[in-house]
């Protein structure tokens, strides 16, 4: 099997970009860790940076 180049790890991160996979990897690997504990902190990460994004444009 050949091996990867450059532009085939660009194209393969440009796909996980657009499928949102990366994102959704990231909340699966939170929950399996820490459960419903992670899901808790995560609602209050998200309303934090609303916050702070609310924030700068007032």
């Amino acid at each position: 099997m050949p091996e990867l180049g450059d532009d085939d790890r660009i194209a393969s991160q440009v796909s996980l970009d657009a499928s949102g996979l990366e994102r959704t990897l990231h909340v699966l690997e939170g929950i399996a860790a820490e459960g419903k504990e992670w899901i808790t902190h995560e609602n209050r990460r998200e309303r934090a940076g609303l916050r702070l994004v609310s924030a700068m444009e007032d």
